[in-house]
């Protein structure tokens, strides 16, 4: 009969089942509704003038990435990066759609995790948004056809090019704008689309201020 197993081999057992276990959680939607709603909780209790600069829009960006590109789970993902942009989540709902109806453009049209007007919380003037937008582009772009794709991406110049002159607080382009222009316009291009469709369209979009090149937030 062979010895007991001592305690410092029971130990290193049950941490390695343990670490199974909590790996095979993290992938489940069990984790994913727990992380979302303690985002969503310390987002609410927040003060309006807090939420900008909270590292939460961080954790949340990071969890839309781990969402695409580790689990696969494209829906998950780009709705999460809508969402911090201020438009609504559902796969199925297009932002051409909502872009490209008579009433865009007006104040009081987003959602989520910013004020209607789309100036405060996290929303289109966010220094994260335009790299949230590109990564649904990239999410998109991986089940949808280069022509949907395009009219997705020509939203990317009309919300952080048009609406964002127009609208925000220093009626200039999103400083960070030309970080993924050139990327976006190429989608664009891809899809054979028209573009004269697109408000102010300016292909090199020469208003906007020249990207210096800094490390990604991933």
């Amino acid at each position: 009969m062979g010895k007991p197993m001592s305690i410092q081999w029971k130990l290193v057992i049950l941490g390695v089942v343990a670490s199974l276990a909590f790996v095979a959680w993290i992938f489940s939607d069990g984790a994913h509704e727990f992380v979302v709603a303690q985002i969503n909780m310390a987002f609410k209790d927040m003060q309006p003038d807090e939420q900008r600069d909270s590292p939460w829009a961080y954790r949340w960006l990071a969890w839309a990435n781990f969402k695409s590109n580790v689990c696969e789970d494209y829906r998950v993902g780009a709705g999460m990066y809508k969402e911090f942009c201020g438009l609504p989540k559902a796969y199925e709902s297009r932002v051409w759609d909502l872009f490209h109806s008579p009433s865009w453009g007006t104040k009081g049209k987003f959602v989520a995790k910013v004020t209607p007007d789309g100036l405060h919380g996290w929303g289109p003037t966010h220094p994260y948004a335009p790299e949230a937008f590109y990564n649904y582009l990239c999410v998109f772009d991986t089940r949808e056809s280069s022509a949907n794709v395009a009219n997705e991406a020509k939203c990317y110049f009309m919300l952080f090019y048009t609406w964002h002159m127009k609208y925000s607080p220093d009626h200039k382009p999103h400083p960070m704008f030309n970080k993924f222009w050139n990327k976006v316009r190429e989608k664009i291009l891809k899809g054979h689309v028209q573009m004269n469709d697109i408000p102010g369209w300016d292909f090199d979009a020469k208003k906007a201020e020249p990207y210096k090149e800094e490390p990604s937030m991933f």
